[in-house]
């Protein structure tokens, strides 16, 4: 998987392509962490539009840890935004807030994950809670 992010405004964009790769995503998370530019509660705007596969599971468990005592620790998005017009990713949205984030009492209920058919969409949503 190919993912690559910048922070504007702001927001986190980020940009995934190919096959998910959960090593990839968290490597990356953590750039994103340890970028100056970065302050907790940014949103973020994802562009999967070129994404051929979703996490699984154990993926969902490895991301879990990560933000929970892990690498990801200090990530903490309030609005976190995917974009794509694939409707398989509306579910997707709902397995991250139902497996990743519900389950933890420091996340539930402080990141909103969320799908949108398209990039407009997605930032007036983001930019809403700036």
């Amino acid at each position: 998987m190919k993912m690559t992010y910048g922070i504007e405004g702001g927001v986190i964009r980020i940009r995934q392509e190919g096959e998910f790769d959960v090593d990839v995503f968290i490597s990356t998370l953590v750039r994103v962490v340890a970028d100056p530019a970065y302050r907790p509660a940014m949103p973020v705007l994802a562009d999967v539009t070129q994404m051929r596969s979703q996490v699984d599971f154990a993926g969902m468990e490895k991301i879990r840890g990560a933000l929970m005592a892990g690498a990801l620790a200090a990530f903490r998005p309030r609005r976190y935004a995917i974009y794509t017009p694939a409707p398989m990713y509306d579910v997707m949205a709902r397995l991250y807030s139902e497996v990743i984030v519900a389950p933890e009492p420091s996340l539930a209920g402080r990141i909103e994950i969320r799908n949108f058919p398209t990039e407009v969409e997605a930032l007036a949503w983001v930019r809403a809670s700036l």
